[in-house]
């Protein structure tokens, strides 16, 4: 296991982050058999085995097996493709927060990597700083030529990986984006998305709604023209197939909402918007009625200051693809590990980093370099979620469809089973 991390590690003030290969004091994963810690984890065995002369029946990825051919090697290239800023002597307020994600992001990795070695996984790891060379648009890509990976994980931002993403799939080098959610206009083949798309959040809900809330009125409010508009299509589409009514209310973009709500006794209501301002004022409305109202809402909304007895009042149900139990024992081992190993605490960006890095990793030692068509076998328990992936039938990419829904009881966010 070789980490490249240039002049990273004393930029972003890291303990022990450099080219070491010790393992963790106290491994994330005690000393057992991988069949025991990670359930239905795919062994290298499977995928080398020779094929039984039985025929099998033909898999629903077969016909996308000349995009993925099977790509085993001793050891795989990952290169971390991030905006560390680390030539800049000023940042900009944005700039610092996508320079403290990347370096949280990035030290989840770190610790991932030491895990992934304990498993047997072969992997360099070179990290390139997005943000280098501003005035050559083509260093980043003159980058990753160099380091030639098998992954990147990273951009963060839509913008930033849509600066690179034409080059890698032109190259066929597989592009996972943490955070990013972009629209693509050609067929992509090795660009994933750990993010759910907006449509997914949009079917989550109607499907939700259509289990949980028999007999509820159904509202959906909604602002004119964001992004959250292909959520709500995909909501009222669902919605519709399942014989559900929907009552919508459309708003100006950010701007405070006043409306009468026509209400029955019990209701849902569906706010499809992460707008504070206008998320607060929809909220101030309905908590003039004395009727039953379930409120449904975007996971960015637990970033921002509640009001505790309102949300307690309104039975707050949140859509996230994250839920991060603190109680959870693997989870209590991963901050304790961070805690020594950084002197820091673990925010949800270094435990996505790590849940990414383990993810991928496993992937490529259980599958080889063009993992994307198995991935849907792939079902590990990672820290904050279970990734889903499926081929877009539109677009190509491949997307991480799994999402939770959290519900406030007893003022605390509860994860629905």
């Amino acid at each position: 296991m070789i980490y490249q991390v240039l002049l990273l590690a004393s930029a972003l003030n890291f303990s022990s982050c450099g080219s070491s290969n010790k393992a963790t004091a106290m491994p994330i994963h005690p000393a057992a058999p991988p069949e025991k810690q990670l359930e239905n984890a795919p062994k290298v065995a499977d995928k080398i085995a020779p094929e039984p002369k039985a025929k099998k029946p033909k898999k629903e990825y077969d016909s996308l097996n000349r995009f993925y051919p099977e790509t085993i090697k001793a050891k795989y290239d990952i290169a971390i493709v991030l905006p560390f800023f680390l030539n800049y002597e000023e940042l900009t307020r944005q700039q610092k927060n996508s320079a403290a994600i990347a370096a949280d992001y990035y030290r989840g990795i770190l610790m991932a990597a030491d895990s992934l070695k304990y498993w047997g996984a072969n992997l360099d790891i070179h990290v390139l700083d997005l943000e280098a060379d501003t005035l050559n648009p083509r260093a980043i890509t003159d980058n990753i030529k160099k380091v030639n990976p098998d992954l990147i994980l990273g951009p963060l931002s839509d913008q930033e990986v849509r600066s690179v993403s034409a080059y890698t799939e032109a190259n066929h080098y597989n592009l996972a984006a943490p955070v990013a959610s972009i629209d693509t206009n050609i067929t992509e083949y090795y660009y994933l998305e750990n993010n759910p798309k907006n449509e997914v959040y949009g079917r989550f809900a109607a499907s939700y709604i259509k289990k949980h809330f028999v007999g509820y009125k159904v509202f959906i409010v909604e602002e004119q023209e964001t992004k959250c508009n292909l959520l709500v299509k995909a909501f009222k589409d669902s919605a519709a197939a399942y014989g559900l009514k929907v009552t919508e209310y459309i708003g100006a973009n950010g701007a405070v909402y006043r409306t009468d709500f026509d209400l029955a006794d019990s209701n849902v209501v569906f706010i499809a918007s992460k707008n504070h301002v206008f998320v607060s004022s929809v909220m101030s409305q309905l908590q003039i009625s004395d009727k039953k109202i379930v409120v449904l809402g975007m996971d960015i909304w637990k970033s921002r200051a509640i009001d505790a007895n309102l949300w307690d009042k309104f039975d707050m149900h949140i859509l996230t693809p994250y839920d991060i139990d603190y109680r959870d024992a693997a989870t209590r081992r991963f901050v304790l590990n961070f805690r020594q190993k950084f002197n820091d605490e673990p925010n949800e960006y270094a435990i996505r980093g790590y849940d990414d890095m383990m993810y991928y990793g496993l992937a490529l030692k259980s599958y080889g370099k063009y993992f994307e068509n198995r991935l849907p076998e792939q079902k590990i328990r990672l820290l904050h979620s279970i990734y889903n992936f499926q081929r877009s039938p539109e677009s190509g990419i491949w997307e991480n469809t799994s999402l939770h829904m959290l519900e406030f009881h007893d003022f605390q966010l509860k994860k629905v089973e």
